[in-house]
């Protein structure tokens, strides 16, 4: 008993907190050990109730400090599908969505489980926070642990306390570039739509001022086409009339050959007369029939070239649109929709390394903007100068005579080849006009000059007056001489072919 006193003795300033436990059982083994073996057994009962108090103190003492570092570990622990790896396994990024205008269910995941684990660390925290009077206690039982493993229950509290820290910081700054970041997007959606709005609203008043014009010309073309058909009837009927006349004059010349009974030379004079009247009527027939056959293919030449017009000008329409149509959606891609997409592929990628991508990303982003802003001021500018240009040039294009005017059509960027045509210097109406002038001026005219003429030449020779009757064949003679400049003063049909191109 001496022995085993001697022992407890020695080991008790090393006990820590409980030793004060022995303290009743070295006594009585002090008292007890000159009393031989019945000293012992009234010794032993004692030193066995001590150890095992102090084991019970001792176990209370440890589990104050494994108790919280045990439920953080099972909390964080990897496998068996521990708590935080499962829920941090369904957070699923890429499914994350671009609508900004709600909560998306990835991104709730996510703040709940920092919440989640912010509340674990406080809990640890806060279970072996030494500044508080009620974790005394725990605070003892670690100073009884031996060196080594105090110093590893100290780093651990430390690390744990500075990751939890570091764990808030981070997040407070994660959400606040996540608002930013939806911030922005909103902003920028608004901007697309009202650029989207923008846009739309002056294309499509523009193809309507350009439909209305082209509507304006066909219902000009048509008048011309109009005219050009009363035109054809006139000359038709004129013709017709024009053949009545010269078979009623052939049947007087005829009649006026049977009645006359003078000498053989007066016959023949009057033959010759005869059938030269009869020889510039039928060429007066045959300039009729050409004339009028030359109108009606112009006619039909001038119907095909309305409608050869019209499609390309419908064609040219298309053109512009076309154009536009690339111009803005390639502005819009360039300048919102691959920005937005990179931002939107960086968030997506990794979440806890959102802020350095922000930083980085923010100067280009703010560069891009600037440039945005310049470009869709390019761009207003841009469509105002060719609305400006294609309303000058339709509200030229609404009086025909003035196709000579436009000219600004062929610097233009878009190939519109009808608007070129037209903007030549040559009224391509002219030719038409020409002819049909030429036409009446120096064949009608003339025509119905010698038809009168002719007529009272013919009278005339019935005459019984020699001298009137002569006079009536000179000025017969007279009047067939001028049909003969009809031929060379008749316009080239081949002139009006230039409408064809």
């Amino acid at each position: 008993m001496g022995f085993l006193s001697g022992v407890l003795g020695n080991i008790k300033e090393h006990l820590g907190q409980h030793k004060d436990t022995l303290n009743d059982a070295i006594d009585i083994l002090n008292t007890n050990k000159h009393l031989g073996k019945k000293g012992f057994n009234a010794a032993i009962g004692e030193v066995v109730e001590g150890v095992r108090k102090y084991n019970g103190f001792l176990k209370i003492s440890n589990e104050r400090v494994s108790d919280p570092i045990q439920a953080l570990l099972t909390y964080l622990k990897t496998e068996n599908n521990g708590e935080f790896i499962t829920r941090f396994n369904d957070i699923q990024v890429d499914k994350v969505s671009d609508d900004t205008k709600q909560a998306d269910p990835e991104v709730t995941k996510a703040d709940n489980l920092v919440t989640q684990c912010l509340a674990k660390a406080d809990e640890f925290n806060g279970k072996l926070d030494f500044s508080v009077p009620k974790n005394i206690k725990t605070q003892n039982a670690i100073n009884d642990l031996n060196h080594k493993l105090r110093e590893r229950v100290h780093s651990v509290r430390e690390t744990v306390k500075y990751e939890t820290d570091r764990l808030t910081a981070l997040s407070r700054k994660e959400k606040e570039n996540y608002e930013a970041i939806v911030k922005m997007v909103n902003k920028l959606a608004g901007v697309q739509s009202c650029f989207k709005s923008e846009i739309t609203q002056r294309v499509e008043g523009l193809f309507k001022k350009l439909k209305e014009d082209v509507q304006k010309i066909k219902e000009k073309l048509e008048a011309i086409y109009k005219e050009l058909e009363r035109g054809v009837s006139a000359l038709d009927t004129w013709a017709w009339e024009a053949d009545g006349f010269v078979s009623d004059v052939m049947m007087k010349v005829e009649k006026i050959l049977e009645e006359v009974v003078n000498p053989a030379e007066r016959k023949k004079s009057i033959n010759y007369a005869a059938e030269y009247i009869k020889g510039q009527a039928m060429s007066m027939q045959e300039a009729g029939d050409a004339a009028k056959n030359a109108a009606q293919e112009n006619v039909s030449t001038a119907l095909t070239q309305v409608k050869a017009m019209n499609d390309a000008l419908k064609m040219d329409l298309y053109t512009v649109k076309q154009e536009i149509q690339k111009a803005i959606l390639k502005h819009v891609k360039e300048e919102i929709q691959t920005p937005y997409e990179k931002l939107e592929g960086k968030v997506k990628q990794d979440l806890t390394t959102l802020k350095d991508k922000i930083e980085i990303q923010l100067s280009p982003i703010v560069e891009t903007s600037r440039n945005f802003s310049a470009q869709l001021a390019a761009t207003k500018i841009a469509i105002d100068s060719a609305m400006k240009k294609v309303h000058d040039d339709m509200g030229k294009l609404q009086e025909l005579k003035e196709f000579e005017k436009i000219k600004n059509s062929k610097n233009s960027g878009v190939a519109a080849p009808l608007l070129k045509a037209i903007g030549d210097s040559t009224d391509p109406f002219t030719p038409i006009t020409a002819y049909f002038g030429n036409l009446n001026s120096k064949v009608i005219k003339k025509l119905r000059e010698a038809m009168e003429g002719i007529a009272k030449g013919i009278a005339m020779l019935g005459s019984p007056n020699k001298d009137i009757s002569d006079s009536a064949i000179k000025d017969l003679k007279s009047k067939l001489h001028g049909l003969e400049s009809i031929e060379s003063e008749v316009p080239e049909i081949s002139a009006i072919e230039q409408l064809h191109g």
